[in-house]
């Protein structure tokens, strides 16, 4: 069984991931470099705090694509299509619930964000009006969540690159008539994803239909719910509920953090950390192909098949974050060219980014491991790993590094992806043969 997984068959589920992730924080880097050459920092900074808040929002219901990754990969391993089909329809249902959640409190959700962050006046309206604006897309990016999950369970990576290149490219050339053209600022790049997002949704559903026809999906799950099923379905997605609010709590942080010493450190804080999201999202295309081969490996009940899954995306994870600190090395200065002219933002970004070289070696172990549990559906252990590195090592060490000021706010931030490596490591090691049993 082992022979099974071979680096070409790795590569092939995740090439088209690290493409697909990789567009997210292009897109990012794009709206940063339009919104970064214009005359005032402010725009910059309010659309930077209010993807750092939508980012925190959004991705605390990340839980929708991991869970319906794990469930499905494990079923396709099974070979059991009726468990799979219940999985997508729960969690279809569970994404639009809660879309219209979002929407219904939108406004006290942003107004306590803000608070908590406490910008200034101008920075306060521009942030508020563009996740405002930004939240319409709610119920759509939580649909497209669970359907890169199902794709992603059933070994199909290539779907959610086309998806997410079709909503990047809407959402490029928006950004450019919005902002650019009809000189729209943070307003028109928040409603050129909003656009892009539902123009996802549309195409997203109607490749869930070719492979599963909706209306048939909906009347077989209808007639045999499984409680149980449901049931555990809820529980994976809140432990992995808590596992992601911890993690963007940090990012929010340090968004916060980077507020109360002002508007130039926020905006090189927010170019470094969307450079940050291109090693996350990079690295997380192998833990994307990790995540689906273990839960392929746990249907079948291989512990062979998932040690060789363990052992060939972690070389390649490996060879990926090395990569990546050559080339941010290599292109420092162009890059931070490329991100902003602005001179006292550029300078603030040099200062600080030696830390990002670090962050790819560092964070590699912790993003792999994270792609082996969910596989597993060993979520519980994912939400105490995360809850210990931000209780216990991130925290602490940010407030023993006050005198440090930004430079103890990123140093925090590697002890804590460190943290996060080495403790899962750790549980790995420990109940290695439990997971999965012959």
């Amino acid at each position: 069984m082992a022979q099974a997984i071979s680096h070409k068959h790795i590569w092939s589920l995740a090439w088209p991931m690290i493409l697909s992730n990789l567009s997210v924080p292009l897109l990012g880097l794009i709206d940063t470099a339009i919104l970064g050459h214009l005359s005032q920092p402010r725009y910059l900074a309010a659309v930077a705090l209010g993807a750092s808040m939508l980012t925190f929002i959004f991705w605390a219901f990340g839980f929708l694509r991991m869970g319906t990754t794990s469930f499905v990969a494990q079923a396709y391993g099974a070979n059991d299509t009726q468990q799979y089909r219940q999985a997508v329809v729960q969690s279809l249902v569970i994404a639009l619930l809660s879309g219209i959640i979002l929407l219904l409190i939108h406004w006290p959700l942003i107004n306590t964000i803000l608070w908590f962050i406490q910008p200034g006046e101008t920075l306060f309206t521009l942030a508020r009006e563009y996740t405002q604006i930004r939240l319409f897309s709610a119920p759509a990016v939580m649909i497209n969540y669970v359907v890169m999950g199902y794709f992603l369970g059933i070994q199909q990576t290539r779907t959610p690159l086309l998806i997410a290149i079709v909503i990047n490219s809407i959402n490029i050339a928006l950004d450019y008539l919005f902002i650019v053209v009809l000189n729209e600022n943070s307003r028109g790049a928040a409603w050129a994803s909003v656009i892009a997002d539902y123009s996802g949704l549309l195409l997203g559903l109607y490749f869930v239909h070719q492979k599963l026809p909706l209306k048939q999906l909906l009347n077989e799950s209808w007639k045999n719910i499984d409680t149980h099923s449901l049931q555990r379905i809820i529980t994976v997605n809140r432990h992995l509920f808590v596992r992601t609010a911890s993690l963007l709590f940090v990012f929010l942080f340090i968004a916060s953090q980077g507020a109360k010493q002002g508007e130039v450190i926020l905006a090189a804080n927010a170019i470094l950390l969307q450079l940050l999201s291109v090693v996350s999202y990079g690295l997380d295309g192998f833990a994307h192909a990790t995540e689906t081969l273990v839960g392929h490996s746990a249907g079948k009940r291989s512990i062979q098949y998932f040690w060789a899954t363990c052992r060939k995306t972690t070389y390649w994870s490996l060879w990926t974050a090395l990569i990546m600190t050559a080339l941010f090395a290599l292109l420092k200065a162009p890059i931070i060219y490329w991100m902003t002219d602005i001179d006292a933002v550029a300078q603030y970004v040099h200062i600080y980014y030696n830390w990002l070289l670090l962050l790819p070696i560092v964070s590699v172990w912790a993003y792999q491991l994270d792609g082996v549990f969910i596989g597993l559906g060993e979520s519980v252990i994912l939400q105490h790993c995360m809850l210990i590195s931000l209780l216990g090592v991130f925290l602490p060490l940010w407030y023993l590094s006050l005198p440090l000021a930004n430079h103890g706010l990123w140093l925090s931030l590697i002890a804590f992806n460190g943290a996060r490596g080495i403790t899962l490591g750790w549980c790995l090691w420990k109940k290695e043969n439990v997971f999965i049993k012959k």
